[in-house]
């Protein structure tokens, strides 16, 4: 992921970065962050910047299992670990309205992977051990081994990203159907 970091500055590719949806110029889901300068600073959950490129490449690596381009990332004790649901019943985890990542998911190491189809009637679309990420701005990916398939959308919006997402996936999965 050469395209992938906290900062960018190397001012042609400062000329690329997406801006926040005018709805969303002065929402904040965190600390506001200037990705063009550098400084030190602890981000546990934000505040990374990518490109289509860099993403789905590490998006194929987790649809392969841990490898890409033939050399092993993780391996597959590692990929397994990093499936494993960490906050499922027995936990102690609260799934409240709350909950991230949301109703017929658990959280393995950093990832969401789907444990059941969820409460929703009808259910939304995906299979069992389907992998996602939703960050807060809009980052978001899908990753269904089942299907052997992976999308990405990169958006900037953190005001309507769960609708668009909810919708893209609907129609990710009926066009797969059709």
């Amino acid at each position: 992921m050469k395209d992938t970091g906290f900062f960018v500055t190397d001012p042609e590719k400062q000329k690329l970065m997406a801006e926040p949806m005018p709805n969303d110029s002065d929402f904040r889901v965190g600390r506001i962050n200037d990705p063009t300068t550098v400084k030190k600073w602890e981000s546990a959950s934000g505040g990374m910047v990518s490109t289509m490129a860099d993403y789905s490449r590490f998006a194929q690596m987790l649809l392969n299992g841990g490898t890409l381009d033939g050399k092993t990332i993780m391996k597959p004790e590692t990929f397994k670990e990093l499936m494993t649901d960490r906050v499922g019943p027995g936990s102690g985890v609260e799934r409240d309205f709350f909950y991230f990542p949301g109703d017929g998911f658990g959280f393995g190491l950093g990832i969401a992977v789907r444990t059941d189809p969820g409460t929703a009637k009808p259910p939304p679309p995906g299979d069992l051990g389907e992998l996602k990420w939703d960050g807060a701005s809009g980052c978001y990916y899908i990753i269904d081994r089942k299907q052997d398939f992976f999308f990405v959308l990169l958006e900037q919006t953190p005001t309507e990203r769960q609708r668009i997402q909810r919708t893209l996936k609907q129609l990710v999965y009926e066009a797969m159907e059709n």
